[in-house]
């Protein structure tokens, strides 16, 4: 969830496969955001580490 100063919803949380496209398109999003990001993952068995790798990388 991205929350801006006074309570203003810019967007909900939602889930992302593993695949190039997806991982594209999240990058494109945070891209879009002109301020600070920080992304929040479940860190369950180790899915979120090739996301946290794909970020990594176009950071």
């Amino acid at each position: 969830m991205y929350i801006k100063p006074y309570v203003e919803l810019v967007s909900s949380p939602f889930e992302i496969n593993h695949t190039e496209k997806e991982l594209s398109e999240v990058s494109s999003m945070l891209k879009r955001f002109d301020d600070e990001v920080r992304i929040v993952m479940e860190a369950t068995g180790g899915y979120h580490f090739p996301i946290l790798q794909y970020l990594l990388k176009i950071r």
